[in-house]
Formats: C-alpha cells, sequence, structure tokens
C-alpha cells in the first residue's frame, strides 16, 4: 500500500491564494511523495489551461511535471457537479466530464473519483427512485466512457451538514452498494471518505467490511465538525484505529490516499515543504500501523 495525496492540498488556502497545479506537483514530489491524486476540479476552479482548447496540452504538461519529478498519477478527482440539477449547463459539464475521464487517460490514472447526485425532490426522502434512475444512467454512460479509454471509475460515499443519513443519495453504504452493483461495469467501484463517515457517525468497520473488494480508492482525512474538515488524522475527531484495523482486517489493497486541503490552508508559505513532508511521514506511519495490525491477525490466526 503507498501513501499520496491529492494535489489539492495547496488549495483552498486562507488567504485566497490558491497555488497552481504544477507548483503543487513539485512541491508535494520535493517533500517524498512519489504518487499523486490529481484534482481535475481544482483545474476548472482555477480556470487554469484544462478550459482552453489546449486542454490537453495542459494535460500533456502536468504529465511532464510529474515525469520529471518522479511522480505517478495513480488517483484523480473528476470535477463535482450536481447532475440531478434542472438548471445546469449539462453540455458545458458533460464536456468537462469526458475531458477529465480522457485527461486521467493521458496520466495513466487507475481510479477517478466522481461524486453521485441527488434530485432535489428527494432530499431527506427514505426512497430515492428518481435520484437512483438518475446516478444509474450517469454512471453507466460514463462508466462505458471510461472503460474504453482504460480509467476506472470509484464512486464516493457522501455526507451532509444536516448530519441526516437520509438528506442525499449514496450517504448510505446500502445505497452505494446498490448503485454500483447496479451499474455492473468492471471499471465502476466505490471510492470511501472516512472523514465523510466519522461526520455522519458511521461505524467504518462495517462499512469496510460491506464495501468488500467494491473498495477501490479511499480519501484520508479528519474532521471536528462540519466547519473544520480536511484536516490531517489525529487532528479531529474520527477513531483512526477503528480505521486502520478494518483496512488491514478486510483486505484493502489500493493508494492511502490523503485529500487534506484545510490542512495548511493556514500554514505560512515558508513552512509548506516541511508541512507537507510531515504529512507524508504520518502516512506512512498509518500504512504500517495497518501491516502491525495484519501481521497481528496472522499470529493470531496460527495461536
Amino acid at each position: 500500500m503507498r501513501v499520496s495525496t491529492s494535489t489539492n492540498i495547496l488549495y483552498e488556502r486562507i488567504n485566497g491564494e490558491n497555488i497552481d497545479q504544477r507548483t503543487a506537483i513539485r512541491l508535494c514530489a520535493e517533500a517524498g511523495y512519489q504518487v499523486l491524486d490529481f484534482c481535475f476540479h481544482d483545474a476548472v476552479t482555477l480556470k487554469s489551461g484544462f478550459l482552453t482548447d489546449r486542454w490537453q496540452s495542459y494535460m500533456e504538461e502536468m504529465k511532464r511535471t510529474g515525469e520529471a519529478c518522479g511522480v505517478e498519477f495513480a488517483l484523480g478527482h473528476a470535477v463535482v457537479y450536481d447532475f440531478c440539477s434542472g438548471t445546469i449547463d449539462r453540455e458545458y459539464y458533460d464536456s468537462l466530464m469526458e475531458r477529465c475521464i480522457l485527461g486521467a487517460e493521458i496520466l495513466g490514472i487507475a481510479w477517478l473519483v466522481l461524486h453521485p447526485s441527488t434530485m432535489e425532490t428527494e432530499r431527506f426522502s427514505p426512497d430515492k427512485p428518481e435520484s437512483k434512475k438518475a446516478n444509474l444512467a450517469f454512471f453507466q454512460k460514463w462508466g462505458k466512457f471510461a472503460l474504453d479509454h482504460g480509467v476506472g471509475l470509484a464512486v464516493e460515499g457522501m455526507w451532509d451538514s444536516t448530519l441526516d443519513v437520509e438528506a442525499k443519495y449514496a450517504i448510505s453504504v446500502d445505497e452505494l452498494i446498490d448503485l454500483v452493483d447496479g451499474v455492473d461495469l468492471p471499471n465502476v467501484a466505490v471510492c470511501w471518505d472516512f472523514e465523510h463517515g466519522s461526520i455522519m457517525g458511521m461505524n467504518q468497520r462495517h462499512v469496510v467490511e460491506r464495501l468488500g473488494k467494491r473498495l477501490k480508492a479511499v480519501h484520508i482525512s479528519d474532521q471536528t465538525g462540519i466547519n473544520n474538515i480536511h484536516i490531517l488524522p489525529y487532528q479531529g475527531v474520527t477513531d483512526w484505529d477503528e480505521v486502520l484495523q478494518a483496512l488491514a482486517d478486510f483486505g484493502y489493497d489500493g493508494e492511502f490516499n490523503f485529500e487534506i486541503q484545510w490542512y495548511l490552508r493556514r500554514v505560512p508559505e515558508e513552512l509548506l515543504l516541511p508541512s507537507i513532508r510531515y504529512s507524508g511521514e504520518l502516512g506512512n506511519w498509518m500504512v504500517k500501523q495497518i501491516e502491525r495490525f495484519r501481521e497481528r491477525s496472522r499470529c493470531d490466526e496460527k495461536a
């Protein structure tokens, strides 16, 4: 299991001065990261070259930057949009989604994370048949397209500020499983965000067990409440022993991937590099802890 982090680690700076993706890649590599999660959503919100007619050149530049730094892009995060909404510019966002998948192909990304969506009329409803129908159609469409380009899609489990599990579609692990199994494509799986699960008060051991081999990617971050999210593990309230033991016991073998953009939002620029380096050191310790838990279980089985 390898430690990785999202390129959004330097995004959402408190002073509003977000650092460009090329610089983020270089700094993460200098801090010791060899595997990264490329955030296409940031490429959109930063109004980068990804939004121009030369978007492929932008992605080739990101690829060259990664190669020069000795970095592999194993994961990605697609643009986030509420595709169940009737008011969005669907043609515009569909064109961005196509670019995200083709960009993932350029970077060699194995799993691209996407968010599900909810019909506004079904918010807080225990049954969401129209949301399910729309999500099935969306992930079957893009799953087939991605399959043709060698990219996997991982549907991310959601959360809601109301802390109500029925607030949105696919907060519930049962709905997430039902969706992925319903799409029934070999390249459509699950990304579980442990911070989301922590906010929603879920039994995360149970979640990891239920997801089983569907779990192909994770987002690792901590929280102290809905107004302080995406921080470094052990700085919040998440039970990390529970999480690491679950990953050990139920055979997760994907990347151990941080999504910690609020961790550095107030850190002075001069301290960014050592702070990123520390996050990698913590990630390596957590992966070793997973390995220790696995070894302990093997010894218990032999006893």
